[in-house]
Parts: C-alpha cells; structure tokens; sequence
C-alpha cells in the first residue's frame, strides 16, 4: 500500500525533467513545492499528469471519487478508500473500472513511504532514488460532479501491485508496492491509444535499481500534529539491527 508521498521540488525542475507545463493553480504561486510528507488521508493536491495530455502537469486530490457518488457525504467517505487500487482488480471495482485504462494518469513523487512490521511496531521508511530524480507513479483519476455547485472535483488512486525486492524487505506485512513507471515507458503509459491488453501488461512488479531507502522518525505517523516537516524524511537510527540493515 501506499498512504505517503513526499515532493520537495522546484516547479521549474519538475517542468523539465517531465517535459510539461503546470495548469494555473493558487498553490503554485511559490517557485518550489513542499511537501516532506504528505498522507492520503488528508487528501492533499498532488502533480498528476492526466492521459491524453501529457504536457499539462494537474493538482489532483489524493483519493478518487467515482463519478456516479450521489451526494457529499458519500464522497467524503469513499475517498478515504481509494487512495490506492490494486492492478489486479481494476476492471472488477466499481470505484475503478470505469476509470482504466481510458482515465489512466502519472502521479510525480521524489519518493514515497513504507513501514516494516517489527515486533509489533511500524517503523516507517523513507524510498526514492539514489540519483535525486523524481518517481513517477501508475495511477488512475475521475471526474466527479458536485451536486450542488456543479464543480467539477478531479481525484486520483495510486495502483499497487505485489512488492519485490528492496521494497517487499520494507513492507514485510502487506507485501505490496506503487506502480513504478520507467521514464522511457511514461509517454506509453499516457498515449490515448494505448488500451485493452497492452495497457494492461504494463501493471507489473517493477523495482528500478535506482532506488534506495532509509529509516525515518516514527514521527511520521503522529496524529494531530504537522507531520509536513523535513525531520520526517530525514534518516533515523532505530538502534536496531533488523531496522537499520534495510537501508538501501
């Protein structure tokens, strides 16, 4: 699973490595975006780039709304369980089937968190690549309308697939991981023709020998408290050697 995100970049570098521009938005008014840690649960704005327009750079809500949810309370609710969708029933869900392949999306991250299951306790751990380029994610969006103001809200959904890897070593209860897509296979992924099986064939376990990881502060996962601090991404020594050997 896949609850946290972090992004500490500036728009421009953002812009260039994805070769798209940022839609116009309030939040993009600072020339870096910050967000050391971001839960889903808080259904945050995040850099989505939407299939069939690889070169516009959307903030989506974190936490898809289908578009047949019929009031606010609904939506409300159903987000908070779709923050992530399984690769394996996509086309099964309700929540998701009408949103793949045709609704598919890249979702920009620097990296993302998982936790090791210790005796236990969660121990959270910070992934992203060694080389300080960014991540991009599979996801899927949907367009909802709002009943009453007729606003349309846009949201996405992290795929997930069975972790591998460095990544399975971490998340060693739930066993799973993002989608991670290539950079040479992200304009596929975005490619409005591309549909059907060949779509399909690209949600698999996948880990770059890119990434890395470390420990950070259980502090991460504190409630009622900022938790968007650069503390939180920062490598913490447990003191313990099963923790501490799973560095990258």
């Amino acid at each position: 699973m896949c609850f946290n995100m972090s992004i500490v970049k500036e728009i421009e570098a953002i812009q260039n490595e994805f070769r798209a521009e940022f839609a116009q938005h309030p939040i993009l008014t600072e020339k870096v975006l910050t967000m050391y840690n971001a839960s889903g649960f808080e259904h945050p704005e995040w850099p989505v780039i939407c299939k069939g327009s690889p070169k516009t750079i959307h903030m989506l809500h974190w936490g898809l709304i289908p578009h047949w949810v019929k009031d606010s309370a609904s939506a409300g609710e159903i987000r908070n369980k779709t923050l992530n969708a399984r690769g394996e029933t996509l086309g099964k869900l309700p929540s998701f089937r009408y949103s793949f392949p045709g609704k598919a999306c890249l979702i920009i991250a620097e990296g993302f968190f998982e936790p090791h299951h210790y005796r236990k306790t969660s121990y959270p751990f910070y992934i992203y690549r060694s080389d300080g380029r960014m991540i991009s994610l599979g996801g899927i969006y949907a367009d909802w309308t709002h009943p009453e103001s007729g606003e349309i809200h846009r949201s996405f959904s992290i795929i997930t697939v069975p972790s591998i890897g460095l990544i399975d070593r971490i998340h060693n209860r739930k066993h799973r991981m993002p989608l991670i897509i290539p950079e040479q296979e992200r304009a596929q992924w975005l490619n409005p023709n591309q549909t059907g099986s060949p779509c399909l064939s690209m949600i698999r376990s996948r880990e770059p020998e890119f990434l890395t990881a470390h420990p950070v502060p259980r502090s991460l996962y504190a409630k009622k408290t900022d938790t968007n601090i650069p503390e939180n991404r920062k490598l913490y020594h447990h003191a313990i050697e099963e923790i501490d050997s799973l560095a990258g």
